[in-house]
């Protein structure tokens, strides 16, 4: 389902790897560990930042008390002590009245100021991180107020490992580069770097950035630069490789440092960064028990309303449900499977999981300086499955560049096959390239119109002009001010007429609906209100 917000629709355990040839909610989850896992594989020059906010403007943060922060965070289960996270109601500016008195009333000093989302990251001192969230979360304008989190990392060519990149001919990549290659596409890597000095890698990082406590933003915890090899290392060079989106190129956001972790406030700003960067897709091989925080669904929904697809690991718990981000809307969640079609045995699944995409024994590009001098090894993990489903977004999207990211999205859930598993391992399948890129996209419906809004005794009665697009279905979307945010109240509905009978006397209801069809969903309807007599 999605959300509405009053301005945009917003539509992991453990782990193995081979190395070859042997080389080396409540809104404050305070008591749960939340390892933001780069499910990698155990069972893997600086540009400006400029959100809203220029980067020039922020307050520094010295690494070395980052660093410390971390530390600490890690100790204290996964959840930062020192460190608070506040999501104001609607983007204010960074100097309006409502921030300026929650920073105050907080105490502690400015880390990150962002417009974009409205969201501050402060350091608070004395270790009361959680009581000033619970102390902040309660004034006018805050929308929610948090401890920050700990991320970690969880994990036809001449390229001579193409025979046994087994993935890619499952997803049939090798038919889909005759239509597309992701020419022109950026993709962005949230994790812990890139070696972007790999020869299989050569010239893919178009920009880099440092978010981690690290000095660099190379790979020195042996997981990024696998993951962008998948994506889209250069292919048909007669090195090592080939990869599912070749005529990409990568956007290294290094969220996580050199020791796998992270925080997660971090993670979100790297969203942003990616969105304002021009990346097209997001991927995230990475993951946190819990659900979606407010401020990574205001970062993901950031990234949508700017037309990025995003993509992240399920988890590696063996676990029913998707880890955070993606549980959180309009971010696809992505479970592993293995060169039968078979569930990997550690892959998370269950509704909250989009997807499901090779995931066991992946060769792909690793930092030789980690590996004993081999550029090149295998990892198995949702981490591993997570780059297929970005390098397959990237030729869907090269294909259709005009397209809305709900179309792109949509197509490959559309034209996954459906394996054993599929409609309760994973909603949709497991990944094809081939039919991904075969043919065009449908256009989404218009949005309904002539929407009205009823009261009667103890319900309220919606109805709406039919779509004239075939095969569409309707959400309806409700709240309690006209202009504000609103939620979805049913979705499905394949009849343009619907009761609401969750209502209370006196109580104002506002209503907008959308049409969907297998290209995505249409822009809100104008808004009908109704008051309960």
């Amino acid at each position: 389902m999605g959300f509405w917000d009053g301005y945009h629709w917003t539509d992991a355990g453990t782990e193995t790897k081979r190395q070859i040839a042997r080389p080396n909610s409540s809104r404050l989850m305070a008591l749960m560990r939340i390892a933001l896992v780069a499910i990698f594989a155990l069972i893997g020059s600086v540009e400006a930042f400029n959100p809203a906010s220029s980067a020039a403007s922020q307050p520094t943060e010295d690494p070395a008390q980052k660093a410390a922060d971390l530390r600490r965070a890690i100790a204290n289960h996964g959840v930062s002590p020192d460190r608070v996270i506040i999501i104001y109601d609607h983007s204010r500016s960074s100097s309006d009245s409502i921030r300026v008195t929650a920073r105050g009333e907080a105490g502690g000093r400015l880390l990150y100021a962002d417009d974009a989302i409205g969201r501050d990251v402060l350091r608070v001192p004395n270790r009361s991180a959680v009581a000033v969230a619970n102390r902040i979360r309660k004034l006018p304008g805050v929308r929610d107020a948090y401890p920050d989190r700990v991320a970690s990392i969880s994990m036809s060519v001449n390229d001579p490992y193409y025979r046994n990149e087994w993935g890619l001919s499952k997803i049939q990549a090798g038919t889909a580069w005759d239509t597309s290659q992701g020419n022109g596409v950026k993709v962005a890597v949230l994790d812990c770097g890139i070696h972007a000095s790999h020869p299989d890698l050569a010239g893919k990082v178009v920009l880099d950035r440092n978010f981690s406590a690290s000095s660099s933003t190379d790979d020195l915890c042996n997981h990024g630069t696998h993951v962008a090899g998948t994506i889209a290392a250069v292919t048909n060079n007669g090195v090592g490789i080939a990869a599912v989106a070749p005529g990409g190129t990568l956007l290294n956001g290094k969220v996580l440092g050199d020791s796998g972790s992270g925080m997660l406030s971090d993670v979100d700003t790297g969203i942003e960064w990616a969105a304002d960067n021009g990346a097209k897709v997001i991927s995230m091989s990475l993951g946190a028990n819990t659900p979606c925080p407010t401020g990574t669904q205001f970062a993901a929904t950031y990234a949508w309303n700017k037309g990025v697809v995003l993509v992240a690991a399920a988890g590696n718990s063996y676990a029913s449900g998707a880890m955070a981000p993606a549980n959180c809307q309009n971010v696809i969640g992505v479970a592993a499977t293995d060169s039968k079609d078979a569930k990997a045995s550690f892959s998370n699944y269950g509704p909250e999981v989009d997807v499901a995409a090779p995931g066991v024994g992946i060769e792909s590009t690793v930092n030789p300086n980690l590996n004993g001098g081999k550029a090149y090894a295998s990892f198995s993990g949702t981490s591993m499955a997570t780059p297929h489903a970005a390098g397959v977004l990237a030729l869907i999207w090269a294909m259709n560049s005009g397209a809305a990211p709900a179309s792109i999205r949509d197509r490959l859930f559309s034209t996954a096959d459906r394996i054993a598993g599929t409609g309760t391992l994973w909603t949709y399948g497991r990944i094809d390239a081939a039919s991904a890129v075969a043919g065009d996209l449908l256009p989404r419906p218009p949005a309904p119109t002539a929407l009205v809004a009823i009261a009667r005794s103890s319900l309220i009665r919606l109805s709406w002009t039919t779509s004239a697009a075939p095969d569409v279905t309707y959400t309806v979307y409700r709240g309690t001010s006209l202009g504000g945010p609103k939620a979805a109240i049913i979705t499905g509905q394949s009849r343009n007429r619907y009761t609401d009978r969750n209502v209370v006397t006196g109580q104002l209801y506002c209503y907008q609906v959308t049409a969907r069809n297998a290209s995505g969903e249409s822009v809100p309807s104008p808004e009908a209100c109704s008051t309960l007599p």
